[in-house]
């Protein structure tokens, strides 16, 4: 049921450089290693050998990169999964405030939204160039599904689905494992990535967001730990440190849940204005892309904890490439649809790197842009479990999810 292989064959260098003779002049630490952000050559060498776990720059330029990883692709496969997390009371969600514009109430989503009604009145030279647009950002016309409720029930389970198996992951003792990575099947919420200032922050390891998600950041006032406490607060929403109140009381991380969370090494490397690759090029920035354009310094490439958002790659590999060879730029051609991803619409992990904080998420329409951080966009929790977790009934469906022995 979409279960496939991992990483076909590609070296380093297709994301390090245009050649073998440019990723080695990258990688002389003898000429650049203060472009590269290092105080001298020796700690320049020290760190890319251990980070890239070689002996010598031309390893760094030419190792394949295969690494076994197996993942669900295609439009709908198999990969729901019941890991115990739970609504704590009933819900009634808002669609219309998932929509990542500026809907203030559902009046206003059914007049922006009816086709039939005001299509020219929104901006349309007619019903079906409204429909037809509609359709490519959002996957559906029902104007219901877009500005109607989404209701959800004490005790009913949060599903989550599996990203893939994934070979060799780094946990924060250092050791290597193979482990699970899942990612929360609804959004928590349209929040932002960062908002620091007038334009916010792109690393990771300081961003709102990341300490909205993970344990620790209760000292935070705005944001700190509430989604993975449960808790209630005010959120980032907006530029200039704009809040809104947000409430995870009913579906925050259920606590039973959040010791089986492993703690590892997250990859967060990029390089400038990437859009334009295809998705196994992507993932080799992802693993081994090196910051050196960030005009405040040196930009890291990892991040230790526990819970994060899908990369750029994630997404890229669960489409169907029997019938998708686009670069992720233009994944919203038809024929890349068959993409179980193509519903979390939102932030991914990945930043782009330029004077301006920018990081990767996924249109509404199914193609990978850059969004300056301050804006709200959905956020769907990713994390990693034990791969000795058993499965001990289900088929993997929505409807009847796998369920795991803990």
């Amino acid at each position: 049921d979409g279960l496939g292989g991992g990483i076909t064959g590609k070296y380093k260098y297709d994301a390090l450089a245009n050649s073998f003779e440019g990723c080695y002049n990258n990688f002389n630490c003898d000429v650049h290693y203060y472009d590269l952000g290092f105080e001298d050559i020796t700690s320049c060498y020290n760190y890319f050998y251990n980070h890239f776990n070689v002996s010598s720059v031309e390893e760094i330029c030419t190792v394949n990169v295969y690494d076994g990883n197996i993942r669900y692709y295609g439009a709908n496969p198999n990969n729901y999964i019941d890991i115990g997390d739970v609504y704590k009371e009933d819900l009634t969600i808002n669609n219309w405030e998932k929509l990542g514009i500026n809907v203030e109430d559902q009046a206003t989503c059914y007049y922006y939204f009816d086709c039939e009604s005001n299509w020219d009145s929104v901006g349309y030279s007619s019903v079906a160039e409204c429909q037809a647009n509609i359709y490519d950002y959002y996957g559906t016309t029902n104007v219901d599904d877009i500005c109607g409720i989404t209701e959800h029930f004490k005790d009913e389970p949060i599903l989550y689905r599996i990203i893939g198996v994934f070979k060799d992951v780094e946990l924060s003792d250092g050791s290597i494992t193979d482990l699970v990575k899942i990612i929360r099947n609804d959004s928590i919420g349209n929040y932002s990535w960062d908002t620091n200032e007038s334009n916010g922050d792109f690393i990771w390891e300081q961003a709102d967001l990341m300490k909205l998600l993970n344990d620790g950041y209760e000292s935070e006032t705005i944001g700190g730990s509430l989604w993975w406490n449960s808790s209630s607060g005010n959120c980032y929403v907006d530029s200039n440190n704009g809040t809104k109140a947000c409430d995870f009381s009913k579906n925050g991380l259920t606590s039973s849940v959040q010791d089986k969370v492993i703690s590892v090494v997250w990859n967060l490397g990029s390089y400038p204005w990437t859009l334009s690759k295809y998705t196994n090029e992507m993932y080799v920035d992802e693993r081994w892309g090196i910051y050196s354009t960030y005009s405040e310094g040196y930009f890291p490439n990892e991040w230790t904890g526990k819970v994060a958002l899908m990369s750029p790659g994630d997404y890229g590999y669960a489409v169907d490439f029997n019938n998708c060879n686009k670069t992720l730029d233009y994944y919203n051609d038809d024929a890349c649809n068959d993409n179980w991803l193509k519903n979390n619409q939102g932030w991914t992990l990945i930043s782009v790197i330029n004077d301006n904080p920018c990081v990767h998420f996924i249109e509404y329409n199914g193609s990978i842009d850059d969004q300056t951080v301050f804006h709200s966009n959905a956020v769907y929790p990713t994390l990693f479990l034990d791969s000795e977790l058993r499965i001990i009934s289900g088929t993997g469906t929505g409807s009847d999810p796998y369920i795991v022995n803990w």
